[in-house]
């Protein structure tokens, strides 16, 4: 009540001026955050879920622990640097010097300890110790040594599904299920079969000299490839010590459509198999690019500015592709094969050089043959990609 009798005659004395300053003031005051300090305890792996009951100690000046929801606060601490430590149990204490400040939400992760998975591979036909051999437990990864032995760290206690690979495809692949790892390790030893080996004869129809054909393995989420050759005069292709497995058949030729197969390889057999192939229609890429007449330096259209390609004998609209940023290029997918000509309807930026709208006269779009020159630019036939560079001429 007294400090309200002040205030008043504070402004009765000063006028407007006093008047002002005490609202800025109180503005001030409301402004300031509340003096507590507080944060939030979370596990470090995701999904970053909340630690409930962890201890949360300012060291030297009070002590509290986490909620059930992960958030911890000091009402009667004062802003400065402290030494703070957190700790929980099965988890790595966390401790570090940090400035404390008002408002601010800190945000601490908790690691869990980590265990380790040892043991020893070996084959499962001679008992032979396995070198090279891939164990996985759920990203954390371990390699055999020339003793058949490995140790994958870094594992959250738990129950893991466990994975052996052979990168080199010598054995099979196996799996061990709902493999319990305490805090303390675990031991767990493994054998692998060894994989049988046998044959893939691959024939292509209609019979064509010089198909590129891939075999492919499929592992850690690619194909890769592990043999490769070409068709003889025959169209015939032959692969020999191909581990037993499940492969893709890749068959690639300039004048025909790509072609993927699945095969599978039992031991002391020759798979065949035949690759249909169909006279390509068209090329992946057709790729109109542009240059500045006489210079040669590069130019990049606008926005706005419209790609037409024609069929040169019916005049009739291929493909049209209307630029939607700044580019000196753009790549039109899967192109009929043939005579066109392109229409370029430039827009260009009234700041810059203006250059003249462009019509092509016909050229070859093809897979393979020689570059043509035009008074408009040149064409390079290739796969996957016919190139086209347009000369743009200054207004």
């Amino acid at each position: 009540m007294e400090q309200g009798r002040k205030s008043r005659a504070a402004i009765a004395a000063g006028g407007i001026g006093a008047l002002l300053a005490l609202l800025l003031l109180r503005r001030h005051a409301a402004a300031e955050p509340e003096e507590i300090i507080h944060g939030h305890v979370v596990a470090a792996e995701p999904p970053e879920d909340p630690i409930a009951g962890a201890t949360v100690e300012i060291v030297g000046y009070a002590s509290t622990t986490t909620n059930a929801q992960g958030y911890f606060k000091f009402t009667d601490i004062e802003e400065g640097f402290y030494l703070v430590r957190v700790t929980h149990e099965g988890r790595q204490p966390w401790e570090y010097q940090i400035y404390l400040w008002y408002g601010d939400l800190i945000r601490i992760r908790l690691y869990p300890y980590f265990a380790d998975l040892t043991g020893v591979v070996t084959d499962a036909t001679t008992g032979a110790p396995i070198k090279g051999i891939k164990v996985d437990v759920k990203g954390s990864v371990g390699v055999t040594k020339s003793d058949g032995s490995y140790t994958v760290k870094h594992i959250i206690p738990g129950t893991y599904q466990v994975m052996f690979t052979d990168p080199d495809m010598r054995y099979a692949d196996a799996t061990a299920s709902s493999v319990n790892i305490p805090l303390e390790g675990a031991t767990l030893n493994m054998q692998l079969q060894p994989l049988g080996v046998g044959a893939i004869q691959v024939t292509t129809s209609p019979v064509v000299q010089g198909v590129s054909i891939g075999v492919r393995y499929y592992t850690e989420g690619n194909w890769i490839v592990i043999a490769d050759g070409k068709t003889n005069s025959a169209g015939q292709c032959f692969f020999d010590d191909i581990p037993q497995g499940n492969y893709k058949i890749v068959a690639r030729h300039v004048d025909y459509d790509p072609v993927d197969q699945l095969v599978t390889v039992y031991p002391d057999q020759t798979t065949t198999t035949v690759i249909y192939l169909k006279e390509a229609t068209t090329v992946p890429f057709l790729r109109p690019g542009w240059r500045e007449k006489g210079t040669l330096a590069e130019i990049w259209l606008e926005p706005g500015t419209v790609i037409s390609v024609f069929d040169a004998a019916t005049h009739a609209l291929v493909r049209e592709h209307v630029l939607k940023y700044a580019d000196r290029a753009v790549y039109l997918k899967e192109m009929p094969l043939g005579y066109h000509y392109i229409k370029l309807d430039v827009v260009r930026n009234p700041e810059d050089v203006q250059y003249k709208n462009l019509t092509t006269t016909p050229f070859l779009i093809a897979r393979h043959g020689s570059k043509q020159y035009y008074d408009w630019g040149v064409v390079t036939p290739g796969y996957p990609e016919c190139g086209v560079r347009l000369y743009l001429e200054p207004k």
